[in-house]
């Protein structure tokens, strides 16, 4: 309840700042009577002055001098005569320079000075000179007046398009997710069926050929070294998208002005007219980039999608806007080399800091090719932090000068959010730091069970959150990993498998410890996640390898203890070797009691290595198996005792876990998968978190089977990687 309400905020604070941008950037909108009223000026004051100090955009003699009053307004009417709203355009606009002038005085000027005009005062005038005042109203020139509204209209109308076209990129968004979010309240409220029926081929199609199959075949949690990871046929479809809208946006809808009064050379105004409008919209794409990239995020409440879909919009998004403002740049330099400032503005703060931005963001680019980011993450990610900071600044000081802050200031105030809600879920809800207990199980996991409030901090099935491990080598770094709850002893317990990095920091740590195991101070950042209901399935198929069972875990224990759900559960775990059972077992023991409700298989890929771990309980009737396992490798053959003794330990293994189906191998998921779907009874639900490649075949199989089938069947992916 506390996160909804702060997400509700979110919500608002974030509405606030995105009508800041409108409100407070530097944006003005300008209509036909504002074009008029530009292009009367210029072309009088281009003509002749009626004041020493007047220039081509000061208002001040027009607002004093009758005769200036009379010509400006003389070419206003003229040019509005056509159309009433125009010409109160026209009228609006100057009193906006005058305010003091009322609409009656201009329209008694406009009647008045026709009597007095002059055609040509470099003509009709002894000794004209420009730099002259002069004390006649004359008639504008047709010429100059049709070049400069052009040349206004041009230059601030590509100001309009710009901000049209960046509300366009949040639109386009704003629909993704506003279909996504429907689509979520279908299934949550079990409306889906009846709206969107499995029968229908059409919905068949989407499914299975568009919404669920990954890019190319068999490849959605493969990792490529330069692109990372590929994203899914949906999302792909929608990140080109964006991207056409992108290109269409920064490439269209400009328009040429010969012998421009603002931008005279050629070079000049084509470098500054896409110059600008990609700086727009780098700031408009900016915005976007920090928002999916925050873990407390509404939209993933809103949506459903996993937190890396999110990242994978991200990056995508955030390429585009290092593209975009790369773009801004070289439209910028040709603007200065066309118009003869580049000297005169490299001498600039909004210049320099422009400049450090655009190294920030271009660094931030190279760093994001997975190659570079798996090297060492951590080096990755606090690089990408002090890059993204400098960013920041420097978008700041450079977008100062042309009161465009507001979009910065959005920028700030989502990612100022999500770091205060990281810490309110730490401090608040989890309570801090917290003793728990680590210990590294079969030499291959680390066991974390740690205390916790119920009351504040609510896990649900599926749930992960980031932890920080209080060692002095590691204490800033945050591992997200799957949530599994212990409501007995109001624990929380996580599976890590360790690599490299903070996890092999403890791991080395608790190695010198005795049992391998220690108290230590961990703070737990969560928890995250999209809860599915499985209670509206008829069958619930969870498949799961290695470290990737804790999730479907959690649901099948939800789904077990729910008296409501009368379907079937199938839950596999596939494992390498027998030791893996040891830092899972109390769950899998749990699930004895339920055998009736749940069916239980386990497939070891090393069945006859042998290789058993040292659970107590586990293997209770069996004495100093390690030292046996010892004693057996210094044998250079193997005696007849020792296959013996292995399967006395199988067999105290299957005594201890006798609801569960122990078998040789890898499966083969083809033919498991598509098994348990035939003998499905109606709605099916299938659930995958283990290997990348083992998802990826799941994820084929079940497409097929959606396609094939008219009953309804839904995948739920819960594997992450970004």
């Amino acid at each position: 309840m506390i996160l909804t309400r702060l997400s509700f905020f979110y919500f608002l604070l974030l509405n606030f700042f995105t009508s800041l941008v409108f409100a407070g950037s530097g944006w003005a909108h300008y209509n036909t009577g504002d074009y008029v009223g530009m292009a009367c000026k210029y072309s009088l004051s281009s003509t002749a002055i009626f004041c020493a100090t007047e220039t081509t955009s000061k208002y001040t003699c027009q607002c004093k001098d009758i005769d200036a009053l009379g010509s400006y307004v003389y070419c206003g009417f003229s040019n509005t005569e056509n159309s009433t709203k125009t010409q109160e355009q026209f009228i609006d606009w100057f009193q906006t320079q005058c305010p003091n002038v009322t609409t009656s005085k201009i329209e008694a000027a406009y009647k008045n000075v026709t009597n007095y005009l002059i055609d040509n005062p470099k003509k009709q005038i002894p000794n004209f000179n420009k730099s002259i005042p002069i004390y006649v109203p004359f008639k504008y020139n047709a010429t100059l007046y049709e070049i400069a509204y052009n040349s206004y209209y041009a230059r601030f109308r590509n100001f309009d398009v710009s901000f049209y076209f960046g509300s366009g990129l949040f639109g386009y968004w704003a629909v993704i997710i506003l279909f996504s979010a429907i689509y979520r309240f279908l299934r949550v409220s079990g409306l889906y069926n009846s709206l969107l029926p499995s029968k229908n081929y059409t919905t068949r199609f989407i499914k299975s050929k568009i919404a669920i199959p990954s890019l190319f075949a068999n490849k959605y949690h493969k990792t490529s070294w330069f692109k990372g990871i590929v994203p899914s046929r949906i999302e792909s479809i929608i990140i080109f998208g964006y991207f056409v809208l992108c290109t269409l946006f920064v490439a269209t809808r400009y328009h040429y002005v010969e012998n421009d009064i603002i931008w005279p050379k050629r070079r000049g105004q084509m470098g500054r007219y896409p110059g600008d409008r990609s700086a727009v919209l780098t700031c408009f794409m900016s915005i976007l980039t920090f928002l999916f990239a925050g873990r407390n995020n509404l939209l993933l409440w809103l949506t459903g999608w996993k937190y890396s879909t999110f990242v994978t919009y991200h990056k995508w998004i955030a390429r585009m806007t290092v593209l975009m403002a790369f773009i801004h740049a070289i439209c910028m330099l040709e603007n200065s080399l066309g118009a003869g400032k580049y000297a005169s503005r490299q001498q600039s703060d909004w210049w320099r800091w422009g400049c450090v931005s655009m190294v920030c963001m271009g660094i931030m680019f190279i760093q994001g090719i997975a190659l570079l980011r798996s090297l060492h993450y951590e080096t990755f990610l606090i690089i990408h932090i002090l890059m993204a900071v400098f960013f920041v600044v420097g978008a700041w000081i450079h977008t100062k000068n042309f009161d465009y802050q507001c979009f910065i200031y959005t920028v700030t105030a989502i990612w100022c959010f999500d770091r205060f809600a990281r810490y309110f879920r730490i401090l608040v809800l989890f309570g801090g730091y917290r003793t728990a207990t680590v210990k590294i199980v079969a030499n291959e996991t680390l066991r974390i069970t740690v205390p916790y409030n119920k009351t504040t901090f609510k896990a649900r099935p599926g749930a992960f959150a980031f932890i920080y491990f209080g060692n002095w080598r590691c204490f800033w770094q945050s591992h997200p990993f799957t949530i599994v709850t212990n409501e007995e002893n109001n624990t929380l317990v996580f599976c890590v498998k360790f690599k490299k990095g903070c996890t092999n920091t403890i791991y080395n740590f608790l190695k010198t410890q005795p049992n391998q195991t220690a108290q230590m101070k961990v703070a737990i950042e969560g928890p995250y996640g999209s809860y599915h209901n499985l209670e509206r399935y008829n069958d619930v198929l969870l498949y799961t390898g290695g470290n990737g069972i804790p999730g479907p875990f959690a649901y099948a224990k939800k789904l077990v203890n729910d008296s409501k759900f009368k379907g079937f559960i199938h839950l596999v775990w596939v494992i390498r070797h027998w030791e893996s059972l040891d830092w899972f077992y109390e769950e899998l023991k749990f699930l004895e009691q339920h055998k009736d409700k749940i069916k239980t298989s386990i497939f070891i890929t090393k069945y006859y290595d042998y290789k058993f771990g040292d659970h107590e309980d586990l293997y209770s009737n069996i004495i100093n198996i390690k030292k046996q396992q010892e004693e057996k490798e210094a044998y250079e053959e193997k005696q007849t005792d020792d296959s013996s003794s292995d399967n006395e330990v199988l067999t105290t293994i299957k005594n201890n876990l006798t609801h569960i189906e122990f078998k040789d191998g890898r499966p083969e998921l083809k033919e498991l998968v598509n098994t348990d779907i035939q003998n499905s009874s109606g709605s099916t639900v299938v659930m995958t978190c283990g290997h990348p490649e083992m998802c990826d075949d799941i994820r084929d199989i079940v497409c097929d089977a959606i396609y094939q089938r008219k009953s309804r069947i839904d995948l739920l992916d819960e594997l992450q990687k970004w």
